[in-house]
């Protein structure tokens, strides 16, 4: 479709859509790769994923400082708003889903601890494009990126 990439689970097989990878490619291949480190081979869904996040100190501060932004309030104020058509609502509720938001973060987390200046203008002009709902401002990430710091060192990843 008209998604950047996409993730196979069963496959452990990355998909990235050619029409995006002069302005997004780095970026894609990254936050798809962060749905492989949270949905593996299982295949993971949402409610089995929040499961995982609750049963993890570090998962579950992350969480909350995902839940804690801006963004995630829009998406759940649009989620349930009786003014948005049904289509518009399940967008919102995808992107807030935990298993989205993790790949989106995990990019983020890569683009900004490597200090990568074209992964960093990959992740800013995401932001500017869609009015902040795909990426964080640098503020708004630091306590996501704390917490990717802690569940990445406990995993031995760091």
């Amino acid at each position: 479709g008209a998604a950047h990439g996409a993730y196979n689970a069963g496959e452990r097989l990355i998909k990235l859509n050619e029409s995006s990878m002069e302005n997004y490619g780095e970026m894609t291949l990254i936050h798809e790769y962060g749905h492989h480190l949270t949905l593996g081979e299982r295949g993971e869904g949402k409610t089995e994923f929040l499961s995982r996040i609750m049963g993890d100190p570090e998962l579950k501060e992350w969480w909350g400082a995902v839940k804690a932004t801006p963004q995630f309030a829009k998406f759940a104020k649009f989620e349930s708003s009786v003014e948005a058509t049904a289509l518009q609502r399940d967008y919102a509720s995808y992107l807030k889903d935990p298993r989205e938001m993790f790949a989106r973060s995990y990019s983020q987390w890569i683009a900004v601890r490597s200090g990568d200046a074209g992964l960093i203008e990959q992740h800013e002009r995401s932001r500017v494009e869609t009015g902040g709902d795909y990426q964080w401002s640098a503020k708004e990430f630091e306590p996501i990126g704390a917490a990717l710091d802690k569940w990445f060192e406990k995993e031995g990843m760091r």
